[in-house]
């Protein structure tokens, strides 16, 4: 990854030997990156001072063209949320419905591994290629299955599954097929932007679900100035509502 630190911009790109990285600074010759550290500064053919650093897993979604969105994906700032509460782990067992992009089937494939597993169903074939495509590219471990179906109409194969992760526009309509997928105790956890599918939500987890808990989540970081150190204003961000609730017996 290359950052530019003064404006904090980031760029993500595949170091290929002999081929110029070209940026909106100037173009970088790949001689000056390979066999250095990360953290070490390079320049650009204009002069123009960059820091190189190996990427996180969220930086290579968010600043990467080898990334493609399909559909909005869950953001990183929601992930350490959801597997917290959650408690998603190494050896876990997770059925996700809803693949999208993949940006949140990437995530728990690395928190899983190397024991457990991911199974992330997707309606449309199109944006599970794309999932399988981005998957790839990313370099996820392979403890994900990506399965093409309409979970609302066929249902989930799995059974015993420790959590069920829920990102659909009518997630009351699955909450049946999680119900039957989860070991006693596990967690459904659903991922929605509005009070009316909160509603709707809550009606179907009657005499199902119980310890139920809605986390209103916003994000907000600070400006890293020693001299002017406040909140950035692009940082107040709501991302959705996130359902958490534990089967009954």
């Amino acid at each position: 990854m290359i950052f530019e630190p003064k404006k904090r911009k980031k760029l993500v790109v595949k170091l290929v030997p002999n081929k110029r990285i070209h940026t909106q600074w100037g173009y970088i010759e790949p001689s000056s990156i390979i066999g250095k550290e990360p953290g070490s500064t390079i320049e650009t053919h204009l002069g123009k001072k960059l820091i190189i650093f190996r990427p996180l897993l969220y930086e290579k979604i968010e600043h990467s063209k080898i990334f493609k969105y399909a559909t909005q994906i869950v953001r990183p700032r929601d992930w350490g949320l959801i597997v917290s509460f959650a408690d998603i782990g190494p050896g876990k067992i997770v059925v996700e419905i809803g693949t999208g992009s993949g940006g949140f089937t990437a995530f728990l494939s690395h928190l899983v591994a190397p024991n457990g597993r991911v199974y992330s169903y997707e309606v449309d074939s199109k944006r599970a290629s794309i999932a399988k495509e981005n998957l790839k590219n990313l370099g996820v471990p392979p403890t994900y299955i990506i399965k093409v179906r309409d979970v609302i109409k066929e249902g989930i194969d799995e059974s015993d599954v420790d959590a069920v992760f829920v990102d659909i526009p009518e997630p009351w309509l699955v909450v049946d097929h999680a119900y039957r997928a989860l070991k006693p105790g596990g967690v459904l956890i659903c991922y929605v932007p509005t009070f009316n599918q909160i509603q709707r939500l809550l009606e179907s987890l009657e005499r199902k679900f119980s310890d139920v808990k809605i986390v209103d989540h916003f994000y907000r970081e600070l400006q890293s100035i020693p001299t002017a150190i406040r909140p950035l204003l692009e940082s107040y961000v709501f991302s959705a509502f996130i359902l958490f609730g534990r089967k009954l017996v």
